[in-house]
Formats: C-alpha cells, structure tokens, sequence
C-alpha cells in the first residue's frame, strides 16, 4: 500500500477523494437539516448556509452590525418550513427574491447556481448559491484521474554505474 502512494499525484488525489466525500456527508445532511453560521466582522456578517442541496455564501452588510457569531440548525420539515415550493415541499432560501424590483442590484440564476446583489434602506447583500453537486463532481474526477494515472519515473534517479557493455 505504501508503494501505491509514492508520488504526489496519488496523495493528492486521496486528499481530494476525502473531500469530496466530506462534502456528500455535508450534501446529504442539507435534505434534512437546514445549517446557518453567522460571522460578523465589522459592518459585515459573512453567513455560510446549507439546505435542501445547496450551500449559500453570502455576505450582509449593515450600518450598526450588532450580530453575535451562531450556528442554527432546524429540521427541514414541510410543517415547520418558511420557503415552500408549490407543491410543498421545503426549498432553498431565495433571500435576493424577497426583496422589491428596485432593490435588486444585479442577479444570475443558471442550472441551480444562483448569484446575486441586493440592497435596502439599510443594508445590503450578497448571494453566491452553488448546488453540492458542483463541488462534488469535480473533486470527485479530479481525485479518479490523480488516483488513476502512472505515476511515472522519477527524472531524479538516475544510473551512475558504468555500463557493462561498455569497454575498459
């Protein structure tokens, strides 16, 4: 086994692989819980969200930030759920779709990705929602092609010995 991860390739590869596993645990957690970390800094609060296969990034800017650090975790439940679709069912939060055509700054939506910018009279945000999906995918590749390919030989070794071919 320790023959197997000589090289660099082949250790980064199972580092990848690890990732890209921690994430489909974390993946697999947002069907069934909704996660929120609130970090303030100064006038911002960076917030990490993670729900119903997604994860936000997303930074919310105030004049007098008074917002303590936290971590909320609530069950993702049809009955105790604020964004519902039209059938039901618990959705990712669309903070950019509540907010009036006028205080839409800029938005992007495309295959699950949604990116956006709003403001009102006292605050503005910023939204960077990618699907887990999008992560894991390319992790996951990246790891099979690091893990997979010839190792090669090291350019670093070589014979020194005279040939025997060669005459005294």
């Amino acid at each position: 086994m320790g023959e197997y991860l000589r090289g660099w390739r082949r250790k980064i590869g199972v580092v990848a692989l690890f990732m890209a596993c921690v994430i489909v645990g974390a993946w697999v957690r947002s069907l069934i819980r909704h996660d929120l970390v609130m970090i303030p800094y100064g006038n911002d609060t960076f917030c990490i969200e993670s729900m119903c296969g997604e994860i936000e990034f997303a930074r919310l800017t105030t004049r007098d930030n008074n917002t303590k650090p936290k971590w909320i975790s609530n069950a993702i439940t049809p009955g105790h759920w604020r964004w519902l679709d039209d059938a039901g069912n618990p959705r990712a939060v669309d903070h950019l779709a509540e907010l009036a055509e006028n205080e839409l700054d800029w938005r992007w939506d495309w295959a699950g990705f949604h990116f956006g910018a709003g403001h009102s009279i006292n605050d503005r945000e910023e939204d960077y929602m990618l699907p887990y999906w999008s992560i894991v995918v390319p992790l996951t590749l990246a790891s099979l092609c690091l893990l997979l390919s010839n190792p090669g030989k090291s350019a670093s070794k070589k014979n020194t010995a005279p040939d025997a071919s060669e005459g005294a």
